[in-house]
């Protein structure tokens, strides 16, 4: 896991590492924020892809019912694991950004924002439980 393997080269004793599909692993666990870069392709975006991406595993890329069924999972499921005030971060494709903004509104969160990435383009989308 490259993650795992940048916290011991940068010294980073307080970060802990759970392998989990989705929140099976952490069923009595709760957060103050999850940050999730979840697969969001979808399957009919393939051929917009460069080549160079593919040493992902598929299912690290795309997901079902346009790019959005991960996601619809990770907002609905995320609430039982975050404390009060707790916050969701999401990447989303580039086209995503307005249904990913509703299903925000619809499960409750709050204080819901979207971030552009470097290239001026809305990526990330945050929302807080209260």
């Amino acid at each position: 896991m490259i993650a795992k393997k940048n916290a011991i080269i940068h010294d980073l004793s307080n970060v802990y590492f759970i392998l989990s599909d989705w929140f099976n692993s952490i069923k009595n666990m709760h957060f103050d924020i999850i940050v999730s870069n979840p697969p969001y392709i979808s399957y009919e975006e393939n051929f917009l892809l460069k080549k160079n991406i593919f040493f992902e595993p598929l299912n690290a890329l795309f997901s079902e019912k346009k790019g959005l069924r991960d996601i619809k999972y990770i907002i609905q499921e995320s609430k039982k694991y975050l404390n009060s005030n707790g916050w969701l971060m999401i990447e989303h494709g580039f086209m995503q950004r307005k249904i990913i903004l509703k299903y925000f509104k619809i499960h409750k969160y709050s204080n819901i924002i979207s971030y552009k990435d470097i290239y001026g383009i809305y990526r990330i989308t945050i929302g807080q439980i209260k």
